[in-house]
């Protein structure tokens, strides 16, 4: 009888290992975030996680993002939080404005097992987010329809709000009658022989920043 108290300890122990160990092989490994990019190599305001974890074990798993480390300390993701989502996949992406003049946020990422046993909150990492980068040029070009478009920037500002953390320059050159290989009206052609000193000069563009 005297010995019982022992067996408890042992018991205590077991269960406290046991747990240790779910915990340890619950704890995703190669976390990795970055940047999502489209196929153009625009930056457009989303980010990509992805982790290592033994895909028999895990059952559902949460993403907290945010835009302070103090707040993801406090399990507070105030930029993305995924909730519990079901299932065994390593990567998600995500697309928000909220990332909209952020220059750098935190992550981190907790998994439960298949049985709903829930792991830790992993360390939190940081990404950073490009403040700026090398302008990007697009050019206009063709007739009459693009030549209107001077009048209004409704293409520039979609493309602008598609991307907000690229520096787009839009450069309208089109010209009336123009094709858009840049080949002008034949009768420009007739022009240049009877009188070529009332050939239109060559259009500059309209330029116009993002």
């Amino acid at each position: 009888m005297e010995y019982k108290p022992i067996y408890w300890i042992l018991l205590a122990c077991l269960f406290t290992a046991c747990q240790s160990s779910n915990n340890s092989i619950l704890n995703p490994r190669d976390l990795n975030g970055v940047i999502q990019k489209n196929a153009d190599g625009l930056l457009p305001s989303g980010l990509h996680f992805s982790w290592t974890v033994d895909r028999n074990l895990q059952g559902s798993y949460q993403i907290l993002v945010a835009r302070s480390e103090d707040l993801l300390k406090n399990d507070i993701g105030d930029i993305w939080d995924s909730e519990r989502r079901f299932g065994p996949d390593s990567a998600i992406g995500i697309s928000d404005n909220g990332l909209l003049g952020v220059s750098k946020v935190w992550w981190k990422i907790r998994l439960w097992t298949t049985d709903g046993i829930p792991g830790d909150f992993s360390k939190v990492h940081a990404i950073n987010l490009p403040e700026s980068q090398a302008p990007i040029n697009i050019t206009l070009i063709g007739g009459t329809l693009i030549n209107e478009m001077e009048n209004n920037g409704y293409l520039e500002s979609a493309i602008g709000r598609l991307f907000p953390n690229n520096d787009i320059i839009f450069r309208n050159i089109g010209w009336p009658a123009d094709d858009v290989f840049g080949q002008q009206d034949h009768s420009l052609a007739l022009l240049r022989i009877l009188d070529p000193g009332n050939l239109p000069q060559q259009k500059k563009g309209l330029v116009r920043k993002f």
